[in-house]
């Protein structure tokens, strides 16, 4: 690959970064990448000459850019409609014009200054007056990462991101989170997010059946419950042999013993905690339901097939098919016949 194609690709990776940083919620390893990104970048423009009138041009641009988002900053908000100076397209693809002409470190500083800005209010709901550690630091880091997941450290996420145990420990000491479990912790002021939770401690775990029908919107019924689905054969007692903490994590939790769910029969949505979860899919879920063994209301079952069928991305034929796959084929063609036939 010639220089001027590396640089073109460079762009582009550094385009997403941007939209990434900006666009969605923060990750503790986007500056990094973006600071990477720029040092190649910069490696590749270095053998090119910028004009003086080009330069002046981006510097220009980068005084709008750095005024607008300023302004975003302190209304607490991106791209609303209320900055007209300039588009978001706009702002983009200057911010990235001027990226190639700066120098890597002062574009780190930049970046430093409008992190600190954007997640100071967010990081300082943990820091409960204390002083707000250096950004880049490993406690900025685990801070950022407690307020990702909404005031609950699992350690695995945790390492996943880089974090040693030492270092987990260290801040999990220092802010007096709570352990739930064994490698879980949770601030004093946060809600306790048993779906998130469980799907994360156990990798075979899969949220099914009534609570996967809520995150769908297939039913009015707010579950009390939690149903979380394991695949036949897993040791369920020893679950509930590990379950030995002042805060258990099975309470109100329902587990089945459901046939395998592969990776298609799955989704990932938010739990009401805004936290990533696993769930069966909206066909796989009304198959689940439909069988004999799981005990669901009739009203139920009813209600979750007609908002299925009303919805515009409606896919009966993998319905069918996954009912089939689960034994209740004809049981669904029942429903179907009785209560769904069109008039």
């Amino acid at each position: 690959m010639d220089g001027k194609s590396e640089n073109r690709r460079n762009v582009e990776n550094l385009k997403q970064e941007l939209f990434q940083l900006w666009s969605t919620e923060y990750s503790a390893d986007s500056l990094a990448k973006l600071i990477h990104v720029l040092n190649v970048s910069e490696q590749d423009a270095s053998n090119q000459i910028l004009k003086e009138s080009d330069y002046g041009k981006y510097q220009s641009d980068f005084a709008d850019i750095k005024d607008n988002m300023q302004h975003a900053l302190r209304n607490a908000r991106f791209y609303q409609g209320d900055m007209n100076r300039m588009k978001k397209a706009d702002k983009i693809s200057a911010m990235t014009a001027m990226l190639e002409a700066m120098e890597a470190e002062d574009v780190e500083r930049y970046f430093n200054q409008i992190s600190a800005e954007v997640y100071a209010n967010q990081i300082d709901s943990y820091i409960s007056g204390d002083l707000r550690p250096d950004i880049g630091s490993a406690e900025f880091k685990f801070l950022v990462l407690l307020n990702k997941y909404h005031g609950i450290v699992i350690r695995k996420l945790f390492r996943q991101d880089g974090m040693s145990d030492y270092t987990i420990k260290k801040y999990v000491d220092k802010y007096k989170l709570t352990e739930l479990d064994k490698g879980i912790y949770i601030h004093p002021a946060s809600p306790v997010d048993r779906e998130f939770i469980l799907v994360n401690k156990y990798s075979k775990s899969t949220i099914s059946h009534v609570t996967a029908l809520y995150y769908h919107d297939l039913t009015d019924v707010i579950p009390y419950s939690v149903y979380v689905s394991f695949p036949k054969g897993y040791n369920l007692s020893q679950i509930s042999k590990n379950e030995k903490r002042v805060h258990t994590l099975l309470t109100d939790v329902i587990i089945v013993n459901n046939d395998e769910i592969s990776e298609k029969d799955q989704i990932t949505v938010l739990s009401d905690n805004l936290n990533p979860i696993r769930i069966t899919s909206k066909e796989r879920t009304i198959a689940d339901i439909l069988k004999p063994v799981s005990r669901i209301e009739e009203e139920v079952k009813v209600s979750a097939l007609k908002r299925y069928l009303a919805d515009p991305q409606v896919n009966v034929n993998r319905l069918r098919r996954i009912a089939s796959k689960q034994g209740v084929g004809k049981i669904l063609d029942d429903y179907l016949t009785r209560y769904l036939k069109e008039e």
